[in-house]
This record gives C-alpha cells, sequence and structure tokens, in this order.
C-alpha cells in the first residue's frame, strides 16, 4: 500500500488533502482502493488522467477537477484509483504479458470506474442530482474526446 504523496502548488495539496480526508471519513473500503492504486498524486493544467503503469502509479489531475467541490473531487481520485486497481491486478496476474488497453481504458473499464464512483457517492450521503449526472454521464463517452478539459 502507498503513502500517497501528493505534488502541486500550496493550494492543490490542501484540496487533494481535503479529498482524501472526504473519502476516509465516508467509506474506508474505497479510501484501501485509493492507498492501494495510487502513490502520487500530482497538479497538472489540463485533463486529468491515470498513470496505472507507472511505479508508483500517479494520478495527474487537472484543475477543473482538483477546483470542483470536494465531493466531486474525491469521487474523481476513487474513479481513477480504479483504473490503476483494473491495470495492476491484470499485471500481477499476468507477469510477463503487457496490459491490454481494453483492460483498463476504453468503454468497458470506464463503466467499471464509473460503478464504483458512483457507489462511494451513495456511501457518502452526494446528492440525487450528482447521482443520477454519475449514472448518465457514461453515455458521453468522454474518454473518446480529445477536446474535453477535466
Amino acid at each position: 500500500m502507498y503513502n500517497i504523496e501528493i505534488k502541486g502548488d500550496k493550494n492543490f495539496i490542501i484540496r487533494t488533502e481535503n479529498a482524501l480526508k472526504f473519502i476516509k471519513e465516508n467509506s474506508l473500503y474505497h479510501y484501501k482502493l485509493v492507498i492501494k492504486y495510487i502513490g502520487i498524486i500530482q497538479q497538472i493544467k489540463r485533463n486529468s488522467g491515470m498513470w496505472a503503469e507507472k511505479t508508483p502509479p500517479i494520478f495527474k489531475v487537472g484543475d477543473e477537477t482538483s477546483n470542483s467541490d470536494t465531493e466531486w473531487y474525491a469521487g474523481s481520485i476513487v474513479h481513477d484509483a480504479y483504473h490503476s486497481k483494473l491495470y495492476n491486478d491484470y499485471k500481477r496476474k499476468y507477469k510477463d504479458k503487457e496490459v491490454p488497453d481494453n483492460i483498463w481504458m476504453g468503454e468497458k473499464a470506464e463503466i467499471k470506474c464509473q460503478n464504483i464512483q458512483y457507489r462511494f457517492f451513495l456511501k457518502s450521503g452526494a446528492s440525487k442530482d450528482r447521482l443520477k449526472y454519475t449514472k448518465d454521464i457514461i453515455k458521453s463517452k468522454w474518454w473518446e474526446n480529445d477536446k474535453v478539459n477535466w
């Protein structure tokens, strides 16, 4: 399990610590997922993403995501930790094989990650609007759109 390192400016570090605290206070299950599959949370300007193949795995967080409300940011961390879980569980099981992209990216993986994020929001007492948005956003196929900023 990782002791998560946070890389970024002071405000980013505070927002990230608050999001991690929110996860821990609302769901120990999801917190354990995060600390097991993310080693670094790093600030970037645009387009968040998970670098699951790195050791330790790095969640690079864009301003749009890190500046969102604490609950949404926390859910995003949970979502990307699950991408890392999909990648690293495959790598552990098939040590000598490359991890196929469709194991941890693309539509099937996004549905799995969105479902874990939804379950986290249920545990945290998210609003009906947030739960509906989280369920419905999968229809947008954001992972196919390189103009999205998150």
